[in-house]
């Protein structure tokens, strides 16, 4: 754990807004800034995960299920002004620890363009090359076996 950040699933009021606050601010341009596209009808069921640090929310990410052997990591985003400090690292190993207590045998991603190495370095293979739809920035198609 890094010293003075807390990962934690949200669960007051005011840790939702800051989550999805900060879910807008680094994935606005993605989504064109309609708030709306960084939702999708998976919210309920997923599994979300901050990082908290001082009180303020400096990373976010979620997993959902797309069967029972796969499970698929979206809206991960760590504050511009935090990053580089194992924030992003830690939120993915705790969704895939989830992962694996549910016992989910691989995970798949669409990584920005900019993000593929810190995927790569953490043990995802692309899968393929490919646009998200209706994204407006370039996604890539990720996999990683979590269990054999």
């Amino acid at each position: 754990m890094l010293k003075g950040m807390e990962i934690c699933e949200p669960s007051t009021e005011t840790q939702w807004r800051q989550y999805y606050d900060l879910r807008q601010q680094v994935l606005g341009d993605w989504a064109g800034h309609d708030p709306e596209m960084l939702k999708d009808s998976l919210e309920d069921d997923s599994f979300h995960l901050m990082a908290v640090e001082d009180g303020r929310c400096v990373g976010v990410g979620r997993v959902h299920f797309n069967h029972a052997a796969e499970g698929q990591i979206r809206f991960m985003a760590v504050d511009a002004d935090c990053r580089q400090r194992g924030i992003g690292r830690a939120i993915l190993e705790a969704l895939e620890i989830y992962l694996l207590r549910n016992a989910t045998a691989s995970v798949v991603l669409n990584a920005h363009s900019q993000a593929v190495g810190f995927y790569q370095k953490h043990g995802y293979a692309m899968m393929d090359d490919d646009k998200e739809p209706g994204a407006n920035v370039h996604c890539v198609k990720m996999r990683k076996q979590l269990m054999r």
